[in-house]
C-alpha cells in the first residue's frame, strides 16, 4: 500500500540525533525545572518588577533634573533622552 512512499527510518533517525539528544535532556530537567519554578518563580518576578519600577523611578528623576537645567553642556544629554524614549 505504502511501497512508493518508502522511506529509511533508521537513516533519518541517526541525521535527526542531536535533535532527539535535545529533547531527551529537555524531557529530563523539565521536572526539575517546573519544580524550581513553583518553589522560586514567584520570587523571582517579584524582583524583576521591582527592578523595572527602580528603573522607571531613576529615569522619571533623571528626566526632571535634565530638563530643569539650563546648563548648555545638558542640551545633549536632552537629545540623548528624547532619542531613548522615543
Amino acid at each position: 500500500m505504502f511501497l512508493c512512499c518508502t522511506v529509511d527510518v533508521d537513516v533519518y533517525l541517526l541525521l535527526q540525533e542531536a535533535d532527539f539528544y535535545m529533547y531527551s535532556l529537555y524531557s529530563k530537567n523539565k521536572p526539575k525545572s517546573d519544580d524550581i519554578m513553583a518553589e522560586c518563580g514567584s520570587a523571582y518576578f517579584a524582583v524583576s518588577v521591582c527592578i523595572i519600577n527602580l528603573f522607571s523611578i531613576l529615569w522619571t528623576i533623571c528626566t526632571l533634573v535634565v530638563e530643569s537645567s539650563h546648563d548648555e553642556n545638558v542640551l545633549h544629554v536632552k537629545a540623548i533622552m528624547r532619542l531613548a524614549a522615543a
